[in-house]
């Protein structure tokens, strides 16, 4: 569909062609009431969850969620080309992190090390539960059909856009496997069981005591990557939506000299700020947004 039918309106392109515009509306209505801007402010909590335990005397986690998201907001108001700078270095750190992890994993179990033996009770952690777990693997791959707002910007046309799907989402299907296949060589099931954060027990015991703000680190460029890719997308879908509908008019407005959607990225970023602050009233922002964001995605 991408292929054939390029635009920056994506499924929402695709629903209008098919049904009409008020459908394909309604698709747009959830992705920014809830599904972009959710995702927006759940990763902007995990970024400031880390980012406060790299600073402990900086600002709140929810302080730290509002700059993340201000930051990258405004930062692909600037250009498209800005955009995708900042995302191909977010993903290059982010790569280097996850094989880091791996090679940790290898040396300590080659090595019959300590990893494991420090892993944990070995029972399962309290309250985690199969449907949780499948939350997080839909975060992993959730994103794959994202390429389509980017149809009719992507270079070498559709041949680059079929290229872009199936080696993106290869590449994450590849780390996400040997991510996980590396957690259960370190640590064994049942170790691995008891182990509420692998990754930084892996690295702090491969490296000491830096691995584990190496991981910290990671863990907060990977929340900016995504979150990157999603304000991108994000406020493509309501650009394509003012084209169409009147009443959104404004949303279509598109700077073509810098190739981006500036109301809809600004009216996304609004939307994102109040839900970041919405989840700061709550015990656990995190928690929060999954569950508000989770069942509508």
């Amino acid at each position: 569909l991408a292929t054939r039918y390029p635009s920056i309106g994506g499924e929402f392109h695709f629903l209008r062609l098919a049904f009409g515009a008020r459908v394909g509306a309604l698709f747009v209505w959830a992705r920014v009431a809830v599904m972009q801007t959710g995702a927006i402010a759940t990763v902007g909590f995990v970024a400031g969850d880390y980012a406060a335990g790299l600073w402990p005397n900086g600002p709140s986690p929810a302080m730290w969620a509002g700059i993340a998201v201000l930051a990258v907001s405004f930062g692909n108001m600037i250009s498209l080309e800005a955009g995708r700078r900042g995302q191909q270095i977010f993903v290059a750190i982010e790569i280097f992190a996850i094989v880091s992890v791996i090679a940790a994993a290898v040396m300590l179990g080659i090595g019959g090390g300590g990893a494991a033996q420090v892993a944990g009770s070995g029972s399962a952690m309290p309250g985690t539960s199969l449907g949780l777990a499948l939350v997080f693997i839909m975060l992993a791959y959730g994103g794959w059909n994202e390429a389509a707002y980017l149809s009719a910007e992507t270079k070498g046309g559709g041949s680059g856009l079929v290229a872009a799907l199936v080696l993106g989402l290869g590449l994450v299907t590849l780390l996400y496997l040997a991510v996980n296949a590396a957690f259960l060589f370190a640590f064994g099931r049942e170790g691995l069981a008891g182990t509420p954060a692998p990754a930084t027990l892996l690295l702090d015991a491969a490296f000491g005591p830096v691995g584990a703000a190496l991981v910290a680190g990671a863990v907060v460029v990977a929340s900016l990557s995504t979150m990157n890719a999603t304000v991108i997308t994000g406020a493509r879908a309501m650009c394509a939506m003012g084209r169409h509908l009147p009443l959104f008019g404004p949303l279509g407005q598109w700077d073509q000299a810098r190739s981006v959607p500036r109301p809809a990225l600004l009216v996304q970023a609004l939307v994102a700020l109040a839900l970041t602050a919405y989840g700061a009233t709550t015990r656990d922002g995190f928690s929060a947004m999954v569950a508000f964001g989770a069942p509508v995605f």
